[in-house]
Parts: C-alpha cells; sequence; structure tokens
C-alpha cells in the first residue's frame, strides 16, 4: 500500500522537470534584461535627465519589472504545486498505511502495538525519498542558471592566441616594412555590409600615415583590426612580416598603444589610471608621464593630486583632461606603434591645442597611424590614405591629394567653408 505513493513523491520532479526548467530559463533572461536596463538607465543618467525621459524611462523599468514579477510568480505556483503533490501522497500514504494496519488488526494478523510501530515507520519512509525529491528538484532549477553560464563560457572565442614567433633581431631601421594589409575585407556580422573591401596599403617604420574619410568609411575598423579584436574575413596583416594570427596576443598588442575617440577610466585614482598602460611602472614614471601629456597641471590642481577618483567612466574629468589621462598611459606603455583614432574629435580650440602638442611629444621616434576627421591635424603625415564605403580611393600626401581633386579635396573644401561660415 506504500509503495504507489513513495513511487510518486520519488518521481514527480521529472514530471515537472520541463516546465520548471522552462520558466527558470525565462526568469534568468528576464533578471538579465532587467539589470541590463538598470545598468544602462545609470550610466545614461545625464542623458535622461537633459531631455526630460525620466518618466518613460521610470514606466518602462516598472513594466519590465511586472513582466519579470509574471514570470516569477507562475515559476513560485508550479513550485507550490509540486511541493503540495509530495505532502498530499505523504498524507495519503500514511493514511493508507493507518487503515490497512487498522484492518490487520480487527482481522488479527497483526498486534495492536505493531500497527503503532508500521505507522511510524511507513510515515518516516517518506523522509529519505522527500528529500531526494527536493534536491533533484533543486538541481533542476539550477539547471536553467548553469546553462546560461555554460552557454558564454563555451562561447567559442573568435580570435585565437598565435603560436609565437622568434623576436626580430636588432632595431627596425627608418624605411623598413612595418605594417603591411593585403587584400582586406571585414564586415562585423554576416550579411552586414562590408566594413573594408580589398584595402591594400603598407606602412614604413617610422612613418606617420593619415586614414581619412568619411564616417563609416572604415577608419576605426582598420585600427581594430591592427589590434587584432577581429580577424578580417579575407586577406592578410602583416607585422613586420609575419601575419598577426601568428603572433601571441601579448605579442602583439605590447607593441601597439591606441588612444581612441572615447576614452574609458575606471573608478579609480588618476595615479592608477595611468599606470594601465604599464601596471609595474613606479609612481615618478607615471608623474613623468602625466608631464609629458601635459596633465600634470590640472592633476596637481585637484586636493589629492594623483589620488583623485576619476570617478565612474572618468565623469568627474573634462574631455580634454580625459584624453590627456589616456595619452599618458600610451606615454607609459612606450609601444613602437602608436594609433590615434581621432583622438581630438570631441575637444575645444584650446583643449585641443594642449592635446596635439601632447600628442605631437608622443608621436616622436614612433611609426604612428591617425584616423582623423579634423583634416587640419594629419596634413603634415608622411602618407594620407582616403576611404570611401571601406575602399582605399586615394592614396598620397597633402599637396599631391589637393592637386587631384578627388575625395580629399571635397573634404578639406568643405571644412574649410565650414570654419569661414562658423567665424563669420
Amino acid at each position: 500500500m506504500l509503495a504507489p505513493f513513495l513511487v510518486a513523491v520519488a518521481v514527480s520532479p521529472f514530471f515537472a522537470n520541463s516546465r520548471i526548467e522552462r520558466l527558470g530559463t525565462e526568469i534568468r533572461g528576464r533578471t538579465g534584461d532587467l539589470h541590463a536596463y538598470m545598468v544602462d538607465s545609470i550610466q545614461g543618467m545625464r542623458e535622461i535627465t537633459a531631455f526630460d525621459r525620466g518618466a518613460e524611462r521610470s514606466r518602462e523599468m516598472t513594466e519590465k519589472g511586472w513582466a519579470y514579477v509574471g514570470h516569477l510568480v507562475r515559476f513560485q505556483k508550479s513550485q507550490a504545486l509540486q511541493i503540495g503533490f509530495m505532502e498530499a501522497m505523504m498524507g495519503l500514504g500514511g493514511l493508507a498505511v493507518l487503515t490497512v494496519g487498522i484492518w490487520l488488526v480487527l482481522d488479527g494478523q497483526i498486534a495492536r502495538t505493531q500497527l503503532l510501530l508500521a505507522s511510524v515507520l511507513g510515515l518516516a519512509s517518506f523522509s529519505p525519498v522527500t528529500e531526494l525529491a527536493r534536491t533533484m528538484k533543486q538541481m533542476m532549477e539550477t539547471l536553467a542558471a548553469s546553462r546560461r553560464i555554460l552557454s558564454i563560457h563555451d562561447e567559442e572565442v573568435p580570435v585565437q592566441d598565435g603560436p609565437g614567433v622568434a623576436p626580430r633581431g636588432g632595431e627596425a631601421t627608418a624605411g623598413s616594412l612595418l605594417i603591411d594589409f593585403e587584400d582586406v575585407a571585414f564586415a562585423y556580422t554576416e550579411g552586414d555590409p562590408q566594413a573594408l573591401a580589398d584595402v591594400t596599403f603598407d606602412i614604413e617604420s617610422g612613418q606617420t600615415v593619415a586614414i581619412v574619410g568619411r564616417s563609416g568609411a572604415g577608419k576605426t575598423t582598420v585600427a581594430y583590426l591592427m589590434m587584432r579584436f577581429w580577424d578580417p574575413d579575407r586577406g592578410d596583416i602583416e607585422l613586420e612580416g609575419h601575419r598577426l594570427d601568428q603572433l601571441r596576443l601579448d605579442d602583439l598588442r605590447g607593441n601597439m598603444s591606441l588612444v581612441a575617440q572615447d576614452t574609458y577610466l575606471f573608478n579609480d585614482t588618476v595615479r592608477e589610471n595611468i599606470r594601465l598602460g604599464r601596471y609595474d611602472a613606479t609612481d615618478s614614471e607615471v608623474v613623468e608621464a602625466a608631464k609629458q601629456a601635459n596633465a600634470e597641471e590640472f592633476i596637481d590642481s585637484f586636493p589629492d593630486g594623483y589620488d583623485t577618483r576619476v570617478g565612474e567612466r572618468g565623469m568627474q574629468l573634462s574631455g580634454g583632461q580625459r584624453q590627456r589621462i589616456a595619452i599618458a598611459r600610451a606615454i607609459l606603455k612606450n609601444a613602437p606603434v602608436l594609433i590615434l583614432d581621432e583622438a581630438t574629435s570631441h575637444l575645444d580650440a584650446i583643449s585641443e591645442a594642449t592635446v596635439r602638442d601632447a600628442l605631437n611629444r608622443l608621436k616622436s621616434g614612433r611609426t604612428t597611424v591617425v584616423m582623423a576627421h579634423r583634416l587640419s591635424t594629419i596634413r603634415d603625415a608622411d602618407i594620407i590614405l582616403v576611404l570611401d564605403r571601406g575602399l582605399v580611393v586615394e592614396q598620397g600626401t597633402h599637396d599631391q591629394l589637393l592637386s587631384r581633386g578627388g575625395l580629399y579635396a571635397q573634404l578639406v573644401s568643405t571644412q574649410m567653408q565650414g570654419q569661414r561660415a562658423a567665424a563669420d
């Protein structure tokens, strides 16, 4: 009489498995969406306030919260039904044992004292089975969370470390080939338009090469492919005669410094944000890098100096100050190849002049690749590459490109007209 109830309790988690697992997956998905929305709202608080979108954002947050609660209630209801079923089976099992025991006592087949013992043993037999069922239920609930974690852990890494190559003997000589793009094509996702299409150019050691073009032409993509944040879909990129995928990532990125247009600063001190360029740098080396980046003046004006915390994403600093911190990082890293990706695009005239002075000091003795919208910043480059829709459409010096009257000349003319209109 007791066996069917014990079996029902033991197998009940398996029947509820699919529903609990599905609900658990939905709950964790909703939790991720809610947390991402909260983080996005906090980081974009200034924009939300500036455009008076607080009420709409709050309403959307409430809707997402209630959507999460709805899934959570269904999940808890499913759990409650399962627990209620097990409790019911335990009660009915105990009642069955007691009923059969009374009938056996009345029939004289067992003594009255044995009835009490049989009832206690019958109810006690549910304890290990119930614990096993609850353990199975918890394991199934955890399975959904584990799958989300493992899906990230098992995601294939698109850029793998190369086997490494023997270091090149001696120092690079001026005019030796350093970086070579050969028929490089790349699209960020399958089906999207190509960010680069059959791009071919080379950079010699010690040169300053500028890459210009309209927004979306592929300038930043070139920088990211050089740093090997992605691999090209087609073609080869070489550094000192070695394909980038043959190099160890640490070796490759150790030879390059990137100063991007959107500098990310961590919620730490000024000192530690500069030391990101080289973690084993001493305090005196950090200070020297800040001096060369023209950052010492504003750092010394802070009450805590180099120990001043810059806030989340460096929000305590201005755009020019953040850029000078980024330049100090690059100076501290002291890499032979410098990549400047729109490093002065968001600055006013005074800040741009200060940052440009620091950049000129940083470029000394290095191979420099400059991506810029402001063409006045790259007129002295050794070679200017003009990108348009992922293609290199022009190549030459500033004077050569102006004389051809092509896209570069159009871009220069448009900017000069804009500057004259602004002055008027």
